[in-house]
């Protein structure tokens, strides 16, 4: 710690508002924009140093996707079923 505390107070900021943006970043932008920025950022920066990180984040980033073809299509689903009109109950004809 420095002498007057100004050092840690700022680190402590920029950690602070760093974290906020990693949490909410791919909540924004959706994981599969956050996961192919990371791929080509590793495809280059130092190329062929990275390929094995790079190829497996494309494999994070299809299931990515995948599931979220999977979530729009139930979702889709959700949607249509609701409109359907759910018939009443047909009136008894015996009353006691």
């Amino acid at each position: 710690m420095h002498a007057d505390g100004r050092t840690d107070q700022a680190a402590r900021q920029v950690f602070a508002l760093l974290r906020i943006g990693f949490t909410v970043a791919p909540i924004l932008f959706g994981v599969s924009a956050w996961l192919a920025g990371i791929v080509v950022n590793l495809l280059t920066n130092d190329p062929p140093t990275y390929y094995d990180i790079a190829l497996r984040d494309v494999g994070l980033l299809l299931g990515a996707l995948a599931l979220t073809r999977l979530a729009w299509a139930l979702s889709a689903a959700d949607r249509s079923r609701a409109s359907v009109p759910v018939p009443a109950p047909a009136a008894s004809a015996t009353r006691v």
